[in-house]
């Protein structure tokens, strides 16, 4: 049993590498960005951290009329775990 859990483990933690899964979270991240804080967010590369934490980096807020708010070499999102069992994607902690 315990050998199951750590082989599905290791195979979710794979399919988190691929390009189209950081492909699809930049952009779902983008898109939370803009709804809950109202911005728009550049960002480069992803990186995935246990527990549920997922790390952007070379980071743009640009606010919609009034430009560059803020940028960083690299940001630490949190994300709300419930939020995430009902398939969505809410920022506990930014």
């Amino acid at each position: 049993m315990l050998v199951a859990v750590a082989v599905v483990g290791v195979s979710l933690w794979g399919a988190l590498e691929t390009e189209f899964v950081r492909s699809r979270v930049r952009e779902k991240l983008a898109q939370t960005v803009r709804a809950e804080l109202g911005l728009d967010a550049s960002l480069g590369g992803l990186s995935f951290r246990l527990p549920f934490r997922v790390a952007a980096y070379s980071i743009r807020l640009n606010h919609p009329r009034h430009g560059l708010l803020v940028s960083a070499r690299e940001l630490l999102v949190v994300p709300s775990f419930l939020g995430l069992l009902s398939g969505e994607l809410k920022l506990k902690r930014l």
